[in-house]
Order: C-alpha cells, then sequence, then structure tokens
C-alpha cells in the first residue's frame, strides 16, 4: 500500500531524518512548519515543500488516484519542546477527516527504534549546552551521555532524589528521568507547556519577595511575570548578554515598571570580553575566535561575575530591607551557563542566603552538578524540583 510520509517540525532531527531517507532512495512528501515563511527546503537535489499544518490533509490528496479508499500518512513529530500540544493537532485533523488515515509516531520513539536496528541510525537527542562545550571543545551532548552518566552515578541521583523536599518534585524528577532513559514519551503524559507558572510555586513566599534577579531576562518576560505576582517588591535587576534582545526587555520593563535596572553582560565565573552567537530564541558563547568569520548573527559581550557588580557598587542591596523580613529571588536560565554564573555569585549567596530558581536542562549532568554546587555554597537549602513543559525543555530546581 502507497502512503505519504511528513514530518512535523523543522529542526537537526528533520533534517537528519531526511538526510537517512534520501540516502536510502526514499522520498518526504513535506515538512509540516507553522513557524516559518519558507516554502520549500532544499537539499542536494531535492526542494522538499514546507506546509502548514491545517494544509496536510489537502496537500497530502493533491496528487491521489481516483479511489475511495482513505490515503495513508506516516508522520513523524520531531517537536521536542511542545511536543504535546503537536500530537494533539496531528490527532485532531486524523479525528476530523475521513479521507485519510493518519499515524504518527513522536521521535523519541523512533529514536529508540533507531538504537534497536542495525539499518537505522537517527541523531540521538541533544541537550542544549554549547556554551560549555564549546569551552571545551566538545560537541553538544546527548541523551545517550545522559544515559551513562546515570548508569555510573545512580547514587548522586538518589541523593538528589532523597534531598527534593516534597513528593511533587520527587515524582516530576521520576518522570523526567525515565523519560530521558526510556525514551518514552508516555511518561510526560501529565506535564503541559506552561512558561507564564515557571520559576512560581506556593512552596515559597513570593509576596515577600523584595529583590528579584532576572539572570538570562531574554526580553523581559519573566520579571513581568513576576510582577503580576508581586508589585510591592524594592528592586528588579535583569541580565542579557544578546544586545537586540537587552534593548528589547529594556523597552518591556523600564518603560512599565519602577524600579528596574538592566546589565548588557552575561554572568559568569569570570570578568572577561568574549563573542556570542544569536538567534531569534535563544544565543550561545563562541571561544575559538576563528569560527567567527562564518556566523552573521555574532558580537562582543562583557561577562562579569556577580560578586563583581556588588563590589563595585552597581547592585545595591538595603540591609533594611532583609532585616525587616524582606525576601530575595534569583531566576537563572542562560544556556548551559548555569555553573560558572554560580560560581561567580559564590560571596553573593553566602552573605544573602537568596532564593534560587535555576534550569538544569541544558546539560545532561545538570540534576546533580548543580545542586552538588549550590550546597557546597550553602548547605541550609530545601531543594524543589518542577518541570514546564511537554518535552525536553524548562525543567527547574528550587532552592529555598
Amino acid at each position: 500500500t502507497s502512503f505519504k510520509r511528513y514530518i512535523f517540525g523543522h529542526n537537526q532531527y528533520s533534517k537528519n531524518i531526511i538526510k537517512v531517507l534520501l540516502d536510502n532512495k526514499i522520498e518526504c512528501d513535506g515538512i509540516i512548519d507553522d513557524f516559518t515563511t519558507n516554502q520549500y527546503y532544499e537539499v542536494k537535489d531535492y526542494k522538499i515543500p514546507i506546509i502548514k499544518i491545517n494544509d496536510l490533509v489537502p496537500h497530502s490528496l493533491s496528487n491521489k488516484s481516483i479511489d475511495k479508499s482513505p490515503l495513508c500518512i506516516k508522520v513523524v513529530v520531531v517537536v521536542t519542546s511542545q511536543t504535546k500540544s503537536a500530537i494533539a493537532k496531528i490527532q485532531s485533523i486524523s479525528n476530523d477527516s475521513t479521507l485519510i488515515d493518519l499515524e504518527y509516531i513522536d521521535y523519541f520513539a523512533l529514536q529508540r527504534a533507531s538504537r534497536e536496528s542495525a539499518n537505522l541510525k537517527l541523531l540521538e537527542l541533544e541537550f542544549f549546552d554549547a556554551f560549555k562545550c564549546n569551552q571545551l571543545h566538545k560537541n553538544v551532548s546527548t541523551w545517550e551521555d545522559f544515559r551513562l552518566d546515570y548508569l555510573n552515578h545512580k547514587n548522586k541521583y538518589q541523593e538528589i532524589f532523597d534531598r527534593l523536599q516534597d513528593e511533587e518534585s520527587k515524582s516530576q524528577f521520576e518522570k523526567i528521568i525515565n523519560f530521558r532513559l526510556n525514551s518514552d514519551y508516555s511518561f510526560m503524559k501529565d506535564f503541559d507547556f506552561i512558561p507564564q507558572e515557571q520559576y512560581f510555586e506556593d512552596f515559597y513566599d513570593i509576596d515577600n519577595v523584595r529583590y528579584f534577579f532576572d539572570i538570562g531576562a531574554y526580553r523581559g518576560e519573566t520579571s513581568l511575570e513576576f510582577v503580576k505576582r508581586n508589585n510591592l517588591y524594592q528592586y528588579i535587576y535583569y541580565f542579557e548578554p544578546d544586545r537586540q534582545n537587552f534593548i528589547i526587555a529594556k523597552q518591556n520593563l523600564e518603560s512599565k515598571l519602577k524600579n528596574t535596572k538592566g546589565f548588557n553582560v552575561g554572568l559568569a565565573n569570570t570578568d572577561d570580553l568574549i563573542f556570542f552567537c544569536s538567534d531569534n530564541t535563544s544565543g550561545h558563547i563562541i571561544s575559538d575566535i576563528n569560527k567567527i568569520n562564518n556566523l552573521n548573527n555574532h558580537f562582543e559581550i562583557q561577562l562579569c561575575k556577580l560578586d563583581t557588580l556588588l563590589q563595585e557598587g552597581k547592585i545595591e542591596i538595603l540591609d533594611s530591607v532583609l532585616d525587616g523580613g524582606g525576601l530575595m529571588l534569583i531566576k537563572i536560565d542562560i544556556e548551559s551557563a548555569e555553573i560558572e554564573a554560580l560560581k561567580g555569585m559564590q560571596r553573593f549567596i553566602t552573605k544573602y542566603r537568596p532564593m534560587i530558581a535555576i534550569c538544569v536542562y541544558h546539560s545532561f549532568d545538570d540534576f546533580y552538578k548543580i545542586p552538588e554546587l549550590v550546597f557546597s555554597i550553602r548547605c541550609d537549602y530545601t531543594m524543589y524540583f518542577r518541570h514546564y513543559s511537554s518535552g525536553l525543555t524548562e525543567s527547574v530546581m528550587f532552592f529555598i
């Protein structure tokens, strides 16, 4: 029986699948991507159509012979962050049309099958640690690295699990680990993509937060969400290395909010000037200057320690505010530079004991490396874990 092949999402995984298909002289009938204006993906001598999800049925039927039987369509979903939403769209189309017989598989299951096959080798799922790997001259880490690391350090993962403060933390932590170990998306059925709720939980007293540090501010979204929950704050300090994003964050925050101060820097464990490459959603540091000539979206940025900014008086904390019961919250989401930023704020953490909400999904060993570092600075924190997407991203640890 003939059928049409589509890939939902366009990223490194879709490109790899297409390469494998073409190497085996198998055609891909189209790529589904609602977020691009491109009409084709060109590779070798092929122009593969890029269509919107709502055009899937008419596109697939455009060359169908006069035959009353439903057309078989097979779709690989390579969306790895908002996976549940992507699958829901596919299921909706399947349920609404009697003209097609639609089957789908998520990339996690397909990649697992490829590991078990001698004839199908697909790209391993990747983490988001370009910054750290560039510094070490290594490739981006993968789920294979995680699986090996888990086998070699089961005791460390168990220690973190045991130290988590509530049952919800333990349950979510366990599900994410099982998802990574087994490439089984069923472990993610209880998770949703909820960015507006990320970093804000009822196990700490947000009403009394007086100083908010938005490290990796992007365009100011998290600071704006914070203010929705607390308009009695004393000061918001925000940090964003990407110049264009910083300008937008400044416009979004300083025109709307009182007492904000921005720093167009990357927080790290050094005071240095480096090169930074950015795209529309994230950025990373380039340690090899020879690579700069091949990149358009690059610029210099200043790295600095939070401890240095405090020492130089560029950040001011009033002891009277903290002595009166005011709290401090630091949010950190900086593309695998989290550990270096923590090292550069050790005196700050030691002195003020801020609450910390930090992303732990960028690198394969963040789940224990980050808490180990935090507890080495101060051992009197309680730890929580929450996951805010239906896929790979947005795992956060809280130190309260």
